[in-house]
């Protein structure tokens, strides 16, 4: 599992050296991300090296939301007017990237058969 996460961080790392190289407007986590697929896709990295630290991350990914929701509680008075905006936006973008991510399996299912 060590060496999963060492994976994982090396392409994290470099995603953030690409990100600052290229300079593109994309987060450095998303060029790592990126590369990780193309890694794996092409079988340089193989899936069994990173599967058991990904499950982890995956089980314990609500604990990376925590700060993120212990600051929207301190800025609440100064978005509560715009909560419904807010959460018709969370509800919109979800729907959307369900849509998208269901029509993109679609076809890389299709186009494997």
């Amino acid at each position: 599992m060590i060496e999963g996460f060492a994976i994982i961080m090396a392409v994290l790392l470099a995603g953030d050296f690409f990100n600052k190289i290229l300079k593109v407007p994309l987060p450095a986590p998303v060029i790592g991300l990126i590369l990780l697929v193309l890694l794996l896709q092409s079988k340089i990295i193989k899936e069994k090296k990173i599967e058991k630290a990904a499950e982890f991350l995956l089980a314990n990914m609500v604990i990376a939301f925590i700060p993120g929701m212990v600051k929207v509680k301190e800025i609440y008075p100064q978005i509560k007017t715009e909560v419904i905006g807010i959460v018709a936006t969370c509800i919109i973008s979800t729907f959307i990237i369900n849509v998208v991510t269901a029509k993109v399996a679609d076809a890389l299912i299709r186009r494997k058969k």
